[in-house]
């Protein structure tokens, strides 16, 4: 509007739909579709003391699985049921879900200009922000997930007419169902109804940044607030830097800082989802099921929001029309998420609760990690001209290692059988990894991060091409990736122990190391009134590598299934720009 004040809008909006199939079961295929629509604006005002930015922006993400099923059933293999192998026969793909989240933020940014006094000058800043988010998760009329454990039928006995769940079958050809004549099930989830959660969050920060001659210090804190836990966190944000010889040409930097986390909204999600699980069982063939509702997961409101510690340094070198970067940083996690599942059978349990079922779900905050990364970087800082082609290039070498007591899955720590049925300790806190009986706690991180990578990108521009009637304009870009071998751990089932009876078992495996080439080839196009025709191609994993991501044991499996990274992917990308 005027030489003061700019007003940016922008608006996205991103469709998207695939056909999807399960492909160990028989009628396993289902649709996903996904709709975005991002609204944002942004308002900058700019006077000679200061510059104030503002965005506000709105978002709908809606995202359903629409499948033809309404139910996931393992039989076991059978004349009836006949397309499984020795471990069962699966039918469905787990019923249709919808989920929509919308999301409504306000942000600000404050920057003043510099003040000076002698040599020193002090540039101040602060900003802030809201959050108000909503979500929504809905199972369309209900979904039923059986699984193979079923009782067997015994002799004399018959299915009743109207139950669809029993079967009778002249032979079974999977595990112990060898000699019966059929089964019943006894035991399903049902997931069926609708659920919301909201969640706000606030926050403020402020900062000074001190420049005095070669030196440079900025200090700052951030304070956060949400509408869940209610805690007011807050995170101390320190750096330093000294330009060695006043001319940006070597420079030391050193930071401490702290950041928490701000996902809780997930767990909310999760929680309020999981009221929709109803557990329902019968006792006999003859019998009807009824269901009880899933308990609640408590802890929520009690959590400490997780944080993570912070120490950094790094070294910047110039060397002519290359940079070099020598960073290494350590990172301390604390009071991370864990779901943690407590038996609560018997009185003499420390963790008994009258008001709750046999067993009850908690969140708690013992989850802790720890990382440490090193990495050197070469990167141009002016392009390598060759034959009037303009190139760029980085290079990096990366090594991270880390720990933590828990997996990704939520489920880690958990502690089925504390006690037993006379208040005698169980030992569901050991588990066994190569061999050995440990504490869980001693498991080593189960991370993709390989300790060693190397990398490089290369950008290549070509003169501008004539073609008359307009000019085009091509780049080229590609990022080859190498990864060292590295010795990660999967769950492996449950191993008979004579001293502590079932446990889980751990095992460790070697993950091979492998090469990656990725490539981008971008054309640009003049049009008129200094508008352009754009079109990008992609190429993802060029050489078609076959990479193990991670193993894991089927149920009745001595031999882990492999999951494997994506293979070849080829994206198409066309535009207009004015």
């Amino acid at each position: 509007p005027n030489d003061y004040l700019i007003i940016k809008p922008s608006i996205i909006y991103s469709p998207s739909k695939g056909e999807y199939r399960h492909t160990i079961s028989k009628d396993g295929d289902f649709r996903v579709e996904q709709n975005g629509l991002v609204a944002k604006v942004g308002i900058d005002y700019e006077n000679d003391a200061l510059n104030f930015s503002n965005l506000f922006s709105y978002s709908i993400m809606n995202a359903s699985k629409i499948s033809p099923t309404q139910f996931h059933i393992t039989y076991p293999t059978s004349n009836v049921h006949n397309w499984g192998g020795k471990t069962g026969a699966s039918q469905g793909a787990f019923g249709s879900i919808k989920q929509e989240q919308n999301t409504l933020s306000y942000e600000f940014d404050l920057n003043f200009k510099p003040l000076n006094f002698e040599e020193i000058s002090h540039k101040f800043a602060l900003g802030g922000g809201a959050n108000h988010k909503s979500g929504k998760y809905e199972v369309p009329g209900y979904v039923q997930m059986f699984n193979i454990k079923n009782s067997l039928l015994k002799n004399g006995e018959h299915c009743e007419p109207w139950d669809k769940y029993c079967i009778e079958w002249q032979k079974a050809t999977s595990n112990y169902h060898t000699k019966a004549k059929g089964g019943y099930f006894i035991k399903y989830n049902k997931i069926q109804g609708s659920t919301k959660a909201t969640y706000n969050d606030y926050n403020l920060w402020a900062q000074d940044e001190i420049n005095a001659g070669k030196f440079k210090f900025r200090a700052g804190v951030r304070a956060d607030f949400n509408t869940l836990n209610r805690d007011i966190n807050l995170a101390p944000r320190l750096s330093a830097s000294w330009d060695v010889f006043g001319d940006n040409s070597s420079v030391l930097n050193l930071g401490a800082n702290r950041y928490y986390g701000r996902n809780l909204f997930a767990y909310e999600l999760r929680a309020a989802r999981n009221a929709l699980t109803s557990v329902c069982t019968r006792k006999s063939h003859k019998d009807k099921f009824t269901c009880e509702a899933n308990l609640p997961i408590y802890g929520l409101n009690e959590l400490k929001t997780p944080y993570s510690d912070e120490l950094a340094v790094a070294f910047k070198q110039n060397l002519g029309k290359f940079d070099t970067n020598l960073k290494y940083i350590k990172r301390y996690g604390r009071d991370e998420i864990i779901a943690v599942k407590y038996s609560n059978y018997n009185k003499k349990s420390p963790y008994y609760n009258e008001n709750f079922g046999i067993t009850r779900t908690i969140y708690t905050n013992k989850g802790k990690s720890r990382s440490d990364s090193i990495e050197l970087t070469l990167a141009t800082h002016e392009n390598l001209a060759f034959f009037d082609i303009e190139n760029s290039l980085q290079f990096s070498l990366n090594y991270t290692k880390s720990k933590r007591n828990f997996f990704e899955d939520d489920d880690y720590n958990a502690n089925k059988n504390d006690f037993g049925i006379n208040g005698e300790k169980n030992h569901t806190n050991l588990v066994v990894y190569n061999g050995k009986i440990i504490d869980k706690n001693e498991l080593p991180a189960n991370s993709f991060a390989e300790p060693f990578s190397l990398k490089l990108l290369t950008t290549s521009e070509f003169p501008r091409l004539n073609l008359g009637f307009t000019s085009a304009k091509t780049t080229l870009s590609n990022a080859f990736s190498y990864r060292t071998k590295h010795e990660t751990i999967d769950y492996a089932g449950t191993i008979d122990t004579p001293e502590f009876g079932r446990l889980e078992a751990y095992e460790k495996y070697t993950a091979g190391g492998t090469i990656n080439w990725d490539a981008k080839v971008g054309l640009e196009f003049s049009a008129p009134k200094k508008s352009t025709f754009f079109a990008n191609i992609d190429a993802y994993n060029m050489l078609n590598k076959k990479v193990i991501a991670a193993k894991y044991y089927r149920a009745g499996r001595k031999t882990p299934t492999n999951i494997y990274e994506s293979g070849r992917e080829i994206w198409l990308e066309v535009g207009y720009k004015w």
